[in-house]
């Protein structure tokens, strides 16, 4: 997932999980770009099927450029709403 500024042609922010995603292609753009923000893997973001449930920043959605430190599995859904941390 990519938060992209199409005008400056720049990512500003990004989401790699399920593995790395590097040299990635988005449309409009003739750069590539890496989707893995730090070095911390984010591969224990994958989502296993069995439970329900979303990726989310802290309540701040801190962004330390690194996914496997900003972001976290929780069972708690609040589609539109503050993030709710809840261990699975």
């Amino acid at each position: 997932m990519a938060l992209y500024e199409g005008g400056q042609d720049a990512l500003i922010d990004s989401l790699s999980y399920e593995g790395a995603i590097t040299q990635a292609t988005i449309a409009g753009s003739s750069k590539r770009f890496d989707m893995q923000e730090g070095t911390t893997s984010a591969t224990t973001l994958a989502d296993s099927n069995t439970l329900e449930g979303s990726r989310y920043r802290d309540a701040n959605s801190t962004d330390t450029d690194d996914n496997g430190v900003d972001f976290k599995f929780t069972t708690t859904v609040t589609s539109g709403g503050a993030n709710v941390v809840t261990a699975p």
